[in-house]
């Protein structure tokens, strides 16, 4: 396995003030807030989709679901591919 550089510890504190609404997201629509929240100084902030999901995968419970792609073309509307969900159990914002 492919080594992962480690984010900072500003996207990681960008990441757990956009999770700590309890919701349930994936790493695009987390990727999407950290882009649509950024400020000009906070651009180099935004952390690689490996980056995200090594740090989701230590610090957040998650599930697997298989989704179909909502833009998918007819012949491919039968094919579904894994998305993994995260969220911050209630019990560990005590370990924050």
């Amino acid at each position: 396995m492919a080594h992962v550089k480690s984010m900072s510890d500003t996207a990681k504190k960008y990441i757990d003030i956009i999770m700590s609404d309890g919701g349930v997201r994936n790493a695009f629509q987390i990727l999407d807030e950290l882009y649509e929240n950024k400020t000009h100084s906070a651009n180099r902030y935004i952390p690689t989709k490996s980056e995200l999901h090594e740090y989701l995968s230590k610090n957040y419970s998650s599930e697997t679901r298989r989704e179909r792609h909502p833009l998918a073309l007819p012949e491919m509307r039968n094919k579904t591919t894994p998305v993994t969900y995260y969220w911050r159990d209630l019990d560990d914002k005590n370990n924050s």
